[in-house]
């Protein structure tokens, strides 16, 4: 079922153009979209080779589809036809009121029978792996791996809560004992991060700069110079480009109960995380790699929450037969 009470099959609504700072792939950076029955609409946009094989990418929060603009040529080199997705409420997609991890699912499966692709593999980086495992749990035909990067754990183990974040830790208390007011809380954080990215989107990147490890802003200062200092904001722009609500949706869910278990997955699960990832602790690429059954974790020296950016080609060899 999809997260308006629909089943999940998908048709061709639109094809818009979408900006690219790279002029030798304006025409692969296309916004699209599949409609899903009932009529919400999912987006999407294709990177890397038009006939390699198919991994889906399941962006961070914020972030969008265009977070993936940065791995085209990584993806050609590999042989990877990357299909970036939005999640309902962000960017290209339709909000979809109440939605959980467990209406992601069908989502998935009606792009992937909107795309004519069965095999595939899927990619879930930051917030958006434990949309990677929620489809691993009982997978749609032709699911070859999972990986996950620099990824999200659920907040039930007494471990990783104690080595959340400060800001982690009192979003989650408020979470659980008040969601109204954690709610509220997200709009109003993120209502000015949103100003200032669009206005001001050098002070953004500087900020966001300031947050994280010194192997990311060597990552951060190397994408800047081939594609331009705006480019590693563009995701988070694009994801409220309709508004915060779909973002706010995401943080809530993330620190929600998942509503499906790990032990449950059966196909096999590469876990990367940058050792110096400030954002997500590496406890909880450990749990993870812990309680899935077939899993294998990859800690990656000397960076931090960015590492899919830094190892793109070892992380897409992992998901190609």
């Amino acid at each position: 079922m999809t997260g308006d009470g629909s089943a999940g099959d998908a048709t061709v609504a639109e094809v818009t153009t979408s900006p690219s700072p790279r002029a030798d792939v304006d025409t692969r950076w296309v916004e699209r979209h599949a409609l899903l029955a009932g009529g919400r609409r999912l987006g999407y946009t294709e990177y890397g080779a038009d006939d390699g094989h198919c991994v889906l990418f399941f962006h961070g929060t914020p972030g969008s589809r265009l977070d993936a603009r940065l791995l085209h040529d990584p993806a050609c080199a590999a042989g990877v036809r990357l299909v970036a997705v939005d999640r309902p409420g962000i960017g290209a997609s339709d909000l979809s009121p109440g939605r959980t991890y467990l209406d992601w699912p069908a989502d998935v499966t009606a792009l992937l029978a909107h795309l004519g692709v069965e095999q595939h593999s899927l990619l879930g980086f930051s917030s958006g792996a434990p949309y990677a495992l929620v489809c691993a749990v009982d997978p749609a035909p032709g699911l070859g791996a999972v990986a996950v990067v620099s990824g999200n754990s659920p907040v039930d183990d007494p471990e990783v809560r104690r080595v959340l974040p400060p800001d982690s830790k009192v979003y989650l208390l408020l979470n659980e004992r008040a969601p109204w007011v954690a709610s509220a809380a997200t709009l109003a954080m993120l209502a000015p991060a949103r100003i200032v990215a669009r206005r001001w989107p050098r002070v953004s990147g500087r900020l966001y700069s300031m947050l994280m490890s010194p192997g990311d802003r060597r990552v951060i200062s190397d994408y800047s110079a081939e594609y331009g200092p705006e480019t590693g904001l563009a995701g988070v722009v694009e994801s409220m480009r309709s508004g915060m609500r779909g973002v706010r949706d995401d943080v809530a869910i993330e620190f929600a109960d998942w509503g499906f278990d790990l032990a449950d997955i059966e196909i096999r699960v590469e876990v990367f995380h940058g050792a110096e990832d400030p954002l997500v602790p590496l406890p909880q690429a450990e749990y993870v790699a812990r309680v899935v059954p077939d899993a294998r974790l990859h800690v990656i020296d000397d960076v931090g929450h960015l590492v899919l950016y830094e190892r793109a080609a070892e992380i897409f060899a992992a998901l190609v037969p």
